[in-house]
């Protein structure tokens, strides 16, 4: 049987554990533990790296471990993948970062964009492609690669619909491979309440962000129009705040009024992530734009009724099981939140159909069909 050389890039699966490094980390977790026939598949990762990756990945001895020197962005993606690509004769290059080489010097690429945010977006990384230049970076790069690849995936029709419209690409070159939901959602460790300083009742989660798509500022402001009450009864947990974040958000929640009724947890694992999600009442997310959105099936997963937006990729991704709201209306999110708070027979009737919606996305089918794409692209 004639075997396959893939490389995968996995530069970015040891940032911060959220959206795109979430992603690569879950998928190259499953490959590394599956068995794949007919394909020798190497993982390339900076050298500055190495640490975390043992550490996350639980590396086999026998995986293909490639170790890089990494100098900057453009470097690594433009210049140091494709020669070593070709080098090594590496048949496929996949990409996870939305962008790949724009020249790929005979090697086959497969680039996940997994939206069109970025394009409009710097990147969030230190260093030289910050600010001004990191926008430019992307935006030209997402665009040129995307005309260049082989072939592009995408994590939802929203988001295809959104490519074939912003990159100008032929429908033909871009499949449409959901997320996957971590299997340790579905069986949430036991919360560690005191640990967490959380309080011993009821309460509202939100993951939240400094984002303004991610729409904490309209959560603030939806949980502060509860009567007060309402509000000592089901306090507003929030979690994924980064320091920045907190800078902008405690200011206003005490403007608020709401300080009594609102607790901002520190940095927390996933472990206490899915904690989260199992013992709130509801899980409030209302964001303005995903391409996925992957929290709503992990706490879909987890037990947690959720309310959501109505806007994007979300409606797809909740599948009918989720309390839809307008993202842009105060008032609406706040009535979703009062709903669910009201009305139990509705709150279970979520838990029991949003947990049997999640159970069908798993990352061993997300690498599977990945796999299958590779197959097409090198007409194997």
């Amino acid at each position: 049987m004639m075997v396959l050389q893939i490389a995968l890039d996995l530069r970015v699966a040891f940032h911060e554990r959220r959206g795109i490094p979430r992603y690569v980390q879950n998928f190259a977790k499953t490959i590394l533990g599956m068995e794949i026939n007919g394909f020798d598949i190497f993982f390339l990762i900076p050298t500055h790296h190495k640490k975390e990756a043992e550490e996350i990945l639980s590396l086999r001895e026998n995986s293909n471990i490639v170790f890089l020197e990494e100098k900057t962005i453009w470097h690594w993606e433009q210049f140091l993948l494709p020669k070593w690509c070709k080098e090594e004769k590496i048949e496929l290059l996949h990409m996870f970062t939305n962008r790949g080489p724009v020249f790929n010097r005979g090697v086959a690429d497969v680039h996940v964009v997994h939206d069109t945010i970025a394009i409009h977006e710097g990147i969030k990384e230190k260093g030289l492609f910050k600010g001004i230049s990191g926008i430019l970076y992307n935006f030209f790069t997402i665009k040129l690669s995307a005309k260049t690849s082989s072939h592009l995936i995408t994590v939802s029709n929203f988001s295809k619909e959104t490519i074939l419209k912003e990159l100008r690409v032929p429908p033909s070159k871009v499949s449409v491979v959901y997320n996957g939901v971590d299997p340790m959602f579905f069986n949430p460790p036991e919360l560690e309440i005191e640990k967490l300083n959380l309080p011993k009742k009821s309460f509202l989660f939100h993951l939240g962000s400094y984002e303004p798509r991610k729409n904490t500022l309209r959560v603030l402001q939806a949980y502060s129009g509860l009567k007060e009450e309402t509000r000592r009864d089901f306090p507003l947990v929030i979690a994924g705040l980064s320091q920045k974040a907190k800078e902008k958000f405690c200011p206003i929640i005490q403007e608020l009024g709401i300080e009594k009724d609102v607790v901002v947890l520190p940095f927390i694992s996933d472990e206490d992530l899915a904690g989260l999600y199992h013992n709130c009442l509801a899980f409030v997310w209302p964001s303005c734009w995903e391409g996925f959105g992957l929290p709503v099936l992990e706490a879909m997963a987890a037990g947690a009724p959720v309310l959501t937006s109505n806007a994007t990729s979300l409606p797809e991704i909740s599948g009918g099981c989720a309390l839809l709201v307008d993202p842009f209306k105060v008032g609406e999110i706040k009535e979703g939140i009062i709903r669910l708070i009201s009305d139990y027979t509705l709150r279970e009737k979520m838990r029991e159909k949003g947990k049997a919606w999640a159970q069908q996305f798993t990352w061993e089918n997300t690498v599977k069909k990945t796999i299958e794409i590779w197959k097409e692209v090198l007409g194997s």
